[in-house]
């Protein structure tokens, strides 16, 4: 009865569907779309089942409706399956002949004629409401906006409060006017709001620390350009502007506070690859003395991994693998000539008369009115062997595109690990090895020239995605310092933090060292017997030798929370505890961590992979603990105080597997079962 009336209820909270068709899935393929569709960055959120209604006609539904109308914002959706790439155009009714009159009508087709002369075109537009506030403060991007505008004799309402775009179609008083299909007024106009979107896009600060420093610094940050806005109740600030602004705007303000170290992660892991590349070096030339590698910086360009869509990478010239000189031969080139019909008229101009050789670059200018870039198409060849003529061509084309890019006094260039697609068929150690080899090469040949970031972008939601990220980490940690000198100036893994809202919570997993965070309370997992191991050991090396001693002489209870002062920590209080390598006890100590926070007065914590290291317990098993007890204490438990949880892990597989499992809706009878639990636990103490 109970089971049935948590189903109920969850059933509830998703209504907010929409409808796509598709000849079959399978209950792999079902979990993918879901995936798909519930993370942020695909324009979905929290959801429910894949489900068939019908013949080839699927549903699934979200839990707000702004998300559903993110979702249906996006055309076409392209999701990767086990068979391939699926492409999905999603509706909001179950049949295109179905008619709700709660609901927007449907684009008519392109022969379609528009409404009376009497009536206006009329296209909504779900925008964040800080671009939309920052696109009525900023006069420069208002104007290039309105100017964009009237050239489809069309206008725009900002509704900051709404998170809405009204664009409206009037040709009144400019006597007669050949009138536009809807279906290609539409069109054009979110060409535009595509490329505003690309442009400009908010920077949301929640660090506490921060958030402090940037609430310091408003006056200073806010310029013609650049915006700064504070969230309700102050608990975050949002720097919107150009991608570019915003960047150098945070880049100039953490150097000025001394907030981040410009070393690959912390100095600390960088001092550790230095140590694992001197033992490395002992093992291959035996007992021999070698030079110690000296503070020289070989190239002052910083290398940047990120997980992302290239195209949607904000810098001024992109690398794109090609076959034949064809622009759609690829993935990549798919990609960028759906985004705009001016990729495939300035390809084709670029190629028009010549044949490239394979390791060949053709040059493509792309230019608009939010900006001017540059696409090099290099000329590949499908894998044959290492060493091979298709490797030989690989090699040969990146070299000469970032020895262009330094000639031509570009500042920034974006790249993919080439190779492992379907098209070129590279195993995927291959490829990598080829594009970090070459990049490095690069990086040690001397000054980059303007050069001043190198980004290698790996696509998300593909199956070798998470491997992809790993082994690109690890080839260019291993590397990036040689006895010359470290090849560039920095390099940043910068891996795509999980944010989830649970009622009134913010939780957030990052990839990070725990001894950084500034969070009111910070987590110390510990058997209270070793100390000089793990986390744990860090911990305590920051919070110096009172706090050890303290806990030391510590009586915990199974399963129970040791609060002790933080000593030189940068926090309010530490917080000790042990898992026990027991699921159930960390499922009840992080509910008991964050009640202890809030009734304590504390805003924010931060929380390591308990027992995922020392521990020996499967990070997996530990993400899914550790969510379902904040999910399950958010939900059900009055949390007055405590509005942020930041799931800090160092490790790159614990990351990884806190992001999975943060990024899979939790199941229905686990959620409703934690929820009894802890409410019946509330009321029995």
């Amino acid at each position: 009865m109970a089971e049935r009336c948590g189903q109920n209820i969850t059933d509830n909270w998703y209504q907010h569907a929409v409808f796509f068709e598709v000849k079959h899935l399978t209950n792999i393929d079902k979990e993918r779309i879901k995936r798909y569709f519930n993370i942020r960055r695909n324009g979905g959120g929290e959801c429910g089942e894949v489900e068939e209604v019908g013949e080839k006609t699927y549903r699934i539904a979200f839990l707000e409706k702004r998300v559903q109308e993110r979702v249906l914002e996006i055309r076409d959706h392209v999701i990767s399956l086990p068979g391939g790439e699926l492409c999905v155009s999603v509706r909001d009714r179950r049949s295109p002949d179905s008619t709700d009159p709660h609901q927007p009508p449907q684009l008519p087709s392109d022969d379609q004629q528009t409404p009376s002369s009497s009536k206006e075109l009329e296209k909504v537009f779900i925008m964040d409401q800080y671009l939309l506030q920052y696109l009525r403060d900023c006069p420069k991007a208002n104007k290039a906006l309105n100017k964009q505008l009237i050239t489809l004799k069309s206008s725009v309402q900002l509704f900051p409060e709404t998170e809405q775009a009204v664009v409206k179609w009037e040709a009144a008083g400019a006597g007669p006017v050949a009138r536009p299909t809807l279906l290609e007024w539409v069109l054009q106009v979110e060409q535009i709001f595509n490329s505003v979107r690309n442009v400009y896009r908010p920077h949301y600060e929640l660090d506490p620390a921060r958030v402090k420093i940037l609430k310091s610094n408003m006056a200073a940050l806010n310029t013609e350009d650049v915006k700064v806005y504070l969230e309700e109740d102050d608990f975050a600030v949002v720097v919107v502007g150009r991608i570019g602004d915003v960047k150098e705007k945070l880049k100039m303000l953490e150097e000025k506070n001394q907030t981040r170290k410009d070393c690959p992660v912390s100095e600390r892991q960088y001092h550790l690859v230095k140590e694992e590349l001197e033992k490395e070096l002992s093992s291959t030339r035996g007992s021999s003395p070698h030079p110690a590698p000296t503070s020289n910086t070989l190239s002052q360009a910083g290398l940047e991994v990120v997980f992302g869509s290239l195209e949607d990478q904000q810098v001024e010239a992109l690398v794109v693998p090609m076959i034949k000189t064809q622009l759609c031969s690829t993935k990549i080139g798919k990609c960028l000539s759906r985004q705009s019909r001016k990729v495939k008229t300035s390809f084709d101009l670029a190629a028009e008369g010549r044949c490239c050789t394979p390791g060949g670059v053709l040059e493509v200018k792309l230019s608009s009115f939010l900006g001017n870039r540059k696409v090099f198409f290099v000329e590949c060849l499908p894998w044959d062997a290492a060493q091979g003529p298709s490797e030989k061509a690989l090699r040969t084309g990146l070299a000469l595109v970032l020895d262009t890019c330094r000639q031509q006094g570009l500042s920034s260039v974006a790249l993919p690990v080439i190779g492992p697609g379907i098209a070129l068929k590279f195993p995927l150690c291959e490829a990598i090895r080829i594009v970090t080899e070459e990049i490095l090469k690069f990086g040690s040949s001397g000054p980059s020239g303007s050069i001043s970031t190198i980004r290698i972008v790996i696509k998300p939601g593909y199956p070798a995605s998470d491997e992809s990220f790993q082994n690109v980490h690890k080839s260019l940690s291993s590397k990036m310092v040689t006895s010359r000198g470290k090849v560039f100036r920095s390099l940043t893994f910068v891996l795509d933090d999980v944010t989830l809202k649970v009622g009134g919570v913010q939780v957030q997993v990052v990839f990070g060292d725990i001894t950084n965070e500034t969070t009111d309370v910070v987590v110390n997992t510990t058997d209270f017997v070793d100390l000089q191991s793990g986390v744990c050991k860090d911990i305590l090396t920051m919070a110096g030798p009172e706090v050890e001693t303290e806990l030391r002489s510590a009586h915990v209870t199974r399963g129970g929370l040791y609060e002790s002062k933080p000593g030189r920590f940068p926090c309010k209080s530490l917080l000790h505890v042990c898992g026990e390598s027991n699921i159930t006890v960390i499922q009840g100590l992080v509910s008991d961590i964050m009640k202890t926070c809030d009734q304590k007065g504390y805003q924010s914590v931060a929380i390591p992979a308990i027992c995922a290291g020392k521990g020996g317990l499967d990070p997996e098993l530990v993400a899914d603990s550790i969510l379902q007890g904040v999910k399950a204490t958010a939900s059900s438990t009055p949390l007055h105080h405590l509005k942020l949880v930041r799931l800090v892990l160092i490790k790159m597989d614990v990351f990884l597997a806190f992001r999975h499992s943060a990024e899979q809706p939790l199941p229905t009878e686990t959620l409703w079962t934690w929820m009894v639990k802890l409410v019946l636990g509330s009321i029995w103490s």
